[in-house]
C-alpha cells in the first residue's frame, strides 16, 4: 500500500484496499487507509475514471467502518463531477445513488436533487446492463426514497434488487438487500413481510459469512417483536446482534447505527426508561457527530416522547422542536410526522386545541404519504382524542374503532402510552354519547381500512377550517344535500343518491337549516333560486348550490 500511494498509482491502491475494508478497521488502520485514496485521487495527472473509483472505495470505506453521511456525501459529491466528466456510466450511476443517499441521511442535499440523483442512477443502471451495479444502484436509491420521501415505493425498489440479484446470482449483495427489506417493512404494518425478509437476510448471512448483516436480520426480527409487543423475544435478539457486532470488531459500524434506534425503542417498550433515555442521547450524539441530519432528528424524537411519558413537558417540546426543526427541509417524513404527534400531544394538554388538531392533521398527512401505517394509526388516534374535545365524539369512536382494527389484523401492540390514550379516548367519546349512538358510531368505524379512516380524518381537518355559519360553512354532503332539494327531490331520493338513510338526511336538513338560516325545506329552495337567478356578481353565497 505505501509504494502504491508513494508512486500515485491509484488503481492499485484501490484494489489492495477495497477487498479487504474489514481488515483495516480491525486493525485501526480505516482512517489512514481513506486519507491515502482520497490523497491519491486529489493528485494531479490521474484519469478521471480512476479518480471515480477512488472516491467511491474511500466513501464506501468510509460508511462501512465508521458511519459519517457528511464525509461520504462528499466524496460521493466529487465522484459525480469526475464520473462525468469521464462519461464512466456504471461507476457514474453508482455515484449519483450515493450521493442521493447520503445526502438525505446527512441532510445535505435538498428533496429535488436527492429525486433527481435517483431517476438519472435508475437510468443508468439500467441501460448499463451490468447486474452488480443495477442492485447496488437500486439499493441506494431505495435508501434515500426511505429516510427523505416515501417507505412504499423505497421498499419496492429493495423488492427489485432481490429479484436482480437472484437472476444474476450475486449471492454477496443479498444478505444486505434482505436485511434492510427486514427492518424497513415493520413501519408498513406488514410484519410477516418483515420476518420473511430478515430470516432469509440471517441464513444467507451465515451462509457467506457477512455477521454485519445477519446482525442487522437479527435487528429486524427484533424490530417486528417490539412492535408486537413481545418485549423478551426483541430483547433477546437484539442482545445477540449486538454480541455478534462486538464479537466481530464491528461496534461503531453502519450496523450499529441501525441497531441503536430499535435498542431505544425496545427498552421504552418495556418500561426500561433509563436504558432508553441513555440510548437516545447517544444517537443523537453520534449523529451530530458523524453529520448524520437523520439520526439525530430520530434521537431527539425519542427523548421527547421520553419526556413527555415521564412528565418533562419543557424537555419534551424542546427535543421534540429540535426533531422537527432536522427533519422538516430537506424532509425526513417518518422523524417528522412523528414530532408533529407528540408536538400536537402537548398543545392538548396546554388545552390549546386549534393547535393541536393542525399539528395532528399535519403529522396525519406526513405520516400516511410516506407509508407509515404504524405510525398513521397512532395519528388517527391523536386526532380522536381531540376530537372529543372539541365536541366531535361520533367521529372519535368511529376513528378509534378503525385503528383498533387495524392493529387487531396487523397484530401490532400500542405502547404503553398510546394505549392509555386509546383507552381514555373511548372512554370519553362514549361518555359524550347516549349508549345506542356510541354503538352505532363504532360500528361504522369497525369497518374502515386504515386508508378509509385515513380519508375520513382527513376530509375532518377540512370541515373545521370553515365557518360556523353561512352557505360557506356546508360541507361537500350537505352542499350536494342542497342541491337535491332545489331540485326538488324527497328525501328518500336524496338519501338514495347520497348513500344515506332517510333519518339522516332529516339530520342534515335540520343542520343546514341552522346554518345558513332559513326556515325549512321551502325557504331553503327559494334562496336557492334566488342565487340561481341573480347576475353572477351579485351571488355571494359560495356553496348555496345555485351553480
Amino acid at each position: 500500500m505505501d509504494w502504491a500511494a508513494a508512486s500515485g498509482d491509484l488503481p492499485a491502491l484501490v484494489d489492495l484496499i477495497e477487498p479487504i475494508v474489514r481488515f483495516w478497521f480491525e486493525h485501526g488502520l480505516s482512517s489512514e487507509a481513506q486519507r491515502r485514496l482520497r490523497d491519491a485521487a486529489d493528485a494531479p495527472g490521474i484519469r478521471e475514471d480512476e479518480r471515480v473509483r477512488g472516491l467511491l472505495a474511500a466513501a464506501a470505506l468510509t460508511l462501512a467502518t465508521r458511519w459519517e453521511p457528511a464525509t461520504a456525501y462528499r466524496l460521493a459529491s466529487r465522484a459525480v463531477d469526475a464520473g462525468r466528466a469521464a462519461d464512466a456510466g456504471g461507476a457514474l450511476a453508482t455515484a449519483l445513488s450515493l450521493r442521493a443517499w447520503m445526502g438525505a441521511w446527512s441532510g445535505l442535499s435538498p428533496n429535488h436533487q436527492i429525486d433527481a440523483d435517483v431517476e438519472e442512477a435508475r437510468r443508468r443502471a439500467e441501460r448499463g446492463g451490468d447486474a452488480a451495479t443495477h442492485a447496488y444502484v437500486l439499493v441506494m436509491a431505495a435508501g434515500a426514497l426511505l429516510v427523505g420521501r416515501t417507505n412504499d415505493v423505497g421498499c419496492d425498489l429493495l423488492e427489485q434488487a432481490v429479484g436482480v440479484c437472484e437472476a444474476g446470482e450475486l449471492v454477496f449483495q443479498l444478505p444486505s438487500v434482505h436485511a434492510a427489506l427486514g427492518l424497513w417493512s415493520v413501519w408498513s404494518g406488514e410484519l410477516d413481510r418483515a420476518r420473511r425478509h430478515a430470516r432469509r437476510a440471517v441464513e444467507l448471512a451465515r451462509q457467506i459469512g457477512r455477521p454485519g448483516w445477519e446482525a442487522i436480520g437479527l435487528t429486524g426480527l427484533a424490530a417486528a417483536a417490539v412492535l408486537q409487543g413481545d418485549h423478551g423475544q426483541a430483547q433477546q435478539r437484539l442482545a445477540k446482534a449486538q454480541e455478534m457486532l462486538r464479537s466481530r470488531a464491528l461496534e461503531g459500524s453502519q450496523f450499529e447505527t441501525w441497531l441503536r434506534p430499535w435498542l431505544a425503542l425496545a427498552a421504552y417498550a418495556s418500561g426500561d426508561l433509563d436504558t432508553a433515555r441513555a440510548t437516545a442521547e447517544a444517537i443523537v450524539r453520534i449523529g451530530r457527530g458523524s453529520g448524520s441530519r437523520w439520526d439525530e432528528a430520530i434521537g431527539q424524537w425519542l427523548l421527547g416522547m421520553l419526556a413527555h411519558g415521564q412528565g418533562r413537558s419543557d424537555d419534551a417540546r424542546a427535543h421534540l422542536q429540535a426533531s422537527r426543526a432536522l427533519s422538516a427541509d430537506p424532509r425526513m417524513p417518518l422523524p417528522l410526522g412523528r414530532s408533529l404527534l407528540g408536538l400536537a400531544a402537548l398543545a392538548k394538554q396546554d388545552e390549546d386545541l386549534e393547535d393541536a388538531w393542525g399539528l395532528a392533521h399535519d403529522g396525519l398527512e406526513t405520516l400516511d404519504d410516506y407509508g407509515d401505517r404504524v405510525g398513521a394509526a397512532a395519528a388517527l388516534e391523536t386526532i380522536a382524542d381531540l376530537a372529543t374535545a372539541l365536541s366531535e365524539p361520533a367521529r372519535s369512536l368511529r376513528l378509534l374503532a378503525a385503528s383498533e382494527r387495524f392493529h387487531t389484523e396487523s397484530g401490532i401492540a400500542r405502547f404503553p402510552a398510546q394505549a392509555d390514550r386509546f383507552d381514555r379516548a373511548r372512554h370519553a367519546a362514549r361518555a359524550a354519547l347516549d349508549d345506542t349512538e356510541a354503538t352505532t358510531c363504532w360500528e361504522e368505524g369497525d369497518p374502515l381500512s386504515l386508508a378509509d379512516a385515513v380519508a375520513y380524518a382527513r376530509r375532518g381537518r377540512g370541515e373545521r377550517l370553515r365557518p360556523r355559519i353561512g352557505w360557506a360553512s356546508l360541507t361537500p354532503v350537505e352542499r350536494d344535500l342542497v342541491r337535491l332539494v332545489a331540485q326538488g327531490h324527497t328525501n328518500a331520493e336524496i338519501g338514495e343518491r347520497l348513500f344515506i338513510s332517510v333519518n339522516t338526511v332529516k339530520k342534515y336538513l335540520t343542520r343546514v337549516y341552522a346554518k345558513v338560516d332559513v326556515d325549512g325545506r321551502a325557504e331553503l329552495a327559494a334562496e336557492v333560486a334566488r342565487a340561481r337567478d341573480a347576475p353572477a356578481r351579485e351571488c355571494s353565497r359560495e356553496g348555496c348550490g345555485c351553480g
